[in-house]
Formats: C-alpha cells, sequence, structure tokens
C-alpha cells in the first residue's frame, strides 16, 4: 500500500479551501477507512485523489467517489523540417479583443474537472480559466499565447505553450464555434511544431480529457500518440 497526500497550497488559496492531493496504490476497504480518518484530522475539505492501479480505482468507484476525469496526455515526436506558417497566427497583445480571447477560454475548458464538478460554482470555473489565461499573457506560466485573427481581425483561435525540460507544452487551446471544420486548429498546432522545431526540441505534449472525444480525435489524427493517462477523483469532506 502506498498513500502519498500532499498540500495544494495554490488551490487552497485561490478556492478558500483547504485543499491536498493524493497518490494511492495497491489500496484495500481498511486502508480507505483509515485514509478518510487521517484527511478529515487534516482538516481538508478536499482531496484529488490518483489511483495508480486498477485495484486502488476500482475501490474508488465502489464506494462512490466522483470520478471527475480521465486526464489524457497525447505526445508527438517533431520531425518536420520546414512548416509553412499561417501570417494569421501572431502572439497575443492587449487589446480591445480580450474579451473574445477570454471566452475561448471559457471554451477550452468545456470539459474540465473543475466545471464538471458540481461542487464547485460556475464562477470558481470562471476565474480558474481567466487567471490561466491572465498568468499566460503575462508569461508567468507560459511563453506565449498565439492567435488567429481574420482579415476583419476576428479572433477564430488560440494556443499557449510553454518549454521546459526540452518537451513543448501546451496549455489552453480553442478554436471559435463558427471557425471549426476550416483548419484553424490544425494550424495552431502546425504553428506550434515549427517552434519546437525551432528550438531544436524533438517532443509536445498536450493533455485533454477522454470524454472530449473531439478533441482525443483531432489529435490522433494530426499524428499524437496516447502517451498516458491518469484518472482524478474528487473527494469532498464536509
Amino acid at each position: 500500500m502506498t498513500i502519498g497526500i500532499r498540500q495544494k497550497e495554490w488551490d487552497s488559496e485561490f478556492f478558500c479551501l483547504n485543499v491536498a492531493e493524493a497518490i494511492l496504490s495497491d489500496f484495500s476497504e481498511s486502508n480507505l477507512i483509515k485514509f478518510v480518518e487521517t484527511l478529515k484530522k487534516g482538516k481538508y475539505s478536499l482531496v484529488y485523489i490518483y489511483p495508480q492501479d486498477i485495484k486502488s480505482y476500482e475501490l474508488l468507484i465502489n464506494n462512490k467517489i466522483p470520478l471527475v476525469d480521465k486526464k489524457v496526455s497525447f505526445q508527438k515526436n517533431v520531425k518536420i523540417s520546414s512548416i509553412t506558417l499561417v501570417k494569421e497566427i501572431q502572439s497575443y497583445r492587449l487589446n480591445k479583443e480580450y474579451p473574445k480571447l477570454l471566452e475561448l477560454a471559457y471554451a477550452s475548458g468545456e470539459y474540465s474537472r473543475f466545471k464538471l464538478d458540481t461542487n464547485f460554482e460556475i464562477s470558481a470555473f470562471e476565474n480558474l480559466y481567466k487567471t490561466w489565461l491572465d498568468n499566460s499573457i503575462n508569461k508567468k506560466i507560459a511563453d506565449d499565447v498565439l492567435v488567429w485573427c481574420s482579415e476583419k481581425n476576428e479572433m477564430l483561435g488560440f494556443i499557449t505553450y510553454k518549454i521546459k525540460n526540452s518537451i513543448l507544452k501546451i496549455g489552453l487551446l480553442a478554436v471559435d464555434k463558427n471557425a471549426r471544420g476550416y483548419g484553424v486548429g490544425k494550424a495552431l498546432m502546425q504553428h506550434i511544431e515549427y517552434i519546437a522545431y525551432n528550438n531544436k526540441l524533438s517532443i509536445i505534449e498536450v493533455d485533454t480529457q477522454e470524454n472530449n472525444q473531439i478533441a482525443c480525435a483531432f489529435y490522433k489524427n494530426i499524428g499524437y500518440k496516447v502517451h498516458k493517462t491518469q484518472s482524478i477523483f474528487h473527494l469532498w469532506l464536509k
């Protein structure tokens, strides 16, 4: 049996809750009882639980602890030496289009566990994604925010990314619902491949949710492979 419990300081401050995360493996019913007792002693309000094996996963399911997400991490090896860049894709600069960018940021979180878990107010989800976007724009958590604008200066899509440990990691990605199916998402991803190649990086990684079937199909269609999956449970302690 393995239990790893860690305080989530940023989440606790942001949501005004005492939040922790726990990694579980080789778990049994008696382990679960002791685990919950430990959490209550720690006065936690919410715990993100990451089971590492099928035994622990099934135990959580059988005890009706909500499964809120199955995160799928996709990766692609960058091998293309030359990619045609799209002139419509540029780095975002603060301007009057921010409301549209924020709208796209909310759309990127349509399947987020923080939106699907009804214990959170919708305002909590929106504040989280606004903060994510703002901290990407000011480059606290992203290297750049790229946007696609039409000839009429209409923002049709955006993507954020961060280079860390020789991997280019995509953060937020969304395409305006009226522009889907016209290659905007694919062009944004090609631009990211160009950036990765120019930075001599061989791996691009992006996360999505298993139940976001459109996104999963999109990544597979452009050559991404499933790297790993992780089930995430939310245990609320009243």
